[in-house]
């Protein structure tokens, strides 16, 4: 097996060596070595050594530190000679052949030999095809993938490590698809979470906004015009960075308060249902309720609020960063956990340079109120 990868080796039995330490492309590969007797080892191939480096395996591998493989890192640390290999990969390609490499060190568990080791191939010198493969993953990576036609799939179709939400993509276009019941929990992934700057999935027959785009920190350019969209989420306030969208032949009829507070560069809002009138707005006036105990949620997520806690994964439960992220918001910019969404609610000035509607159009706002107070302002 082979993994194109960059690594970074550390010599322990040499001077320490200050500043930062520099990484390199590297094709590691695991099989027999016919010159020892066909045992296993790893040889780690670079430009700067395209002969490669072979490291025994066979009680000779100290420890393999995997800590931080969640972020594409391992070491490997080896006896003889006393180096740490250091190693940035892909996730699921390095957790693949670390798999492989476990098989190979407890016995082929998984991986059927003649023995019952692992099975592998022998590695012979380096030829003119690891080179090729080497001098590929010098390449810049791609951050770009356009599909318009079934004769732009790949031959040989697509690796089965490749997960959308793993690869660092800055620009992805899915539109002209049927995507209305795509699940798109990939969009939560921190790889393209942290990358996607510009995603077009117009045209797919979608009813509802999805909901994990909020997620979507970098974003700064959404197009999502050609669907069937009759509402969008009060959270989308929070693709701080979105400065481009697209929202143009849906069935909008109203946009949620919280978009007053986006700084949009266009937005457009073309073809849908918005009203030409705008003297109707309904009864605001909120209901006194009696007095009840609030649901558990609720208090943890009053008590985040009021200490102005930063509610985010790992530093408050992720079902209440889950809550708090699809809350509804007032004006005043108090969250309203209970409180009754009021549709249509007011005529809103969007704070957008380039706002394009039908000629007189106006834009209402769905919006909820936290108080007597706030319902009077509107």
């Amino acid at each position: 097996m082979k993994l194109i990868c960059e690594t970074c080796v550390v010599n322990r039995s040499g001077p320490p060596s200050g500043g930062k330490r520099a990484f390199q492309k590297t094709v590691l590969a695991v099989g027999n070595d016919k010159k020892s007797s066909e045992e296993p080892v790893i040889m780690l191939i670079t430009n700067s050594n395209k002969s490669g480096t072979r490291y025994g395996l066979r009680k000779n591998v100290g420890k393999i530190f995997t800590r931080f493989l969640a972020e594409g890192k391992a070491t490997i640390s080896f006896q003889i000679p006393e180096h740490d290999v250091q190693i940035k990969s892909e996730v699921v390609q390095l957790t693949g052949f670390l798999k492989v490499l476990r098989a190979v060190l407890t016995g082929g568990a998984g991986v059927d030999g003649p023995d019952g080791g692992a099975k592998l191939s022998c590695l012979a010198m380096v030829n003119k095809k690891t080179t090729a493969v080497l001098a590929a993953s010098n390449k810049v990576l791609a951050t770009k993938c356009v599909i318009k036609s079934r004769g732009e799939y790949p031959l040989k179709g697509f690796s089965r490590n490749l997960a959308l939400g793993q690869m660092r993509l800055v620009e992805v276009d899915l539109s002209g698809n049927a995507l209305q019941n795509h699940a798109w929990e990939w969009l939560r992934e921190p790889a393209i979470q942290s990358s996607l700057q510009s995603l077009n999935i117009s045209s797919n027959n979608l009813t509802y906004f999805p909901s994990s785009l909020i997620y979507c920190r970098v974003l700064v350019r959404l197009e999502i015009q050609i669907n069937h969209l009759q509402k969008l989420p009060f959270a989308v306030w929070k693709m701080s960075r979105l400065r481009f969208l697209n929202l143009a032949r849906n069935q909008l009829a109203s946009v949620p308060e919280s978009m007053t507070r986006m700084k949009l560069e266009q937005l457009d809002l073309s073809e849908n249902k918005l009203s030409q009138d705008a003297s109707t707005v309904p009864d605001l006036r909120i209901l006194a309720l009696p007095g009840q105990m609030p649901a558990l949620w609720e208090m943890a997520a009053r008590v985040v609020v009021a200490r102005k806690i930063h509610y985010a994964p790992g530093i408050i439960p992720f079902l209440l960063v889950e809550i708090m992220n699809r809350t509804p918001i007032c004006g005043c910019g108090l969250l309203c956990f209970t409180s009754r969404i009021y549709e249509r609610a007011k005529v809103v000035r969007l704070n957008c340079q380039h706002l394009i509607m039908d000629s007189n159009h106006v834009v209402y706002a769905d919006a909820v109120f936290c108080s007597q107070r706030c319902s009077t302002r509107q």
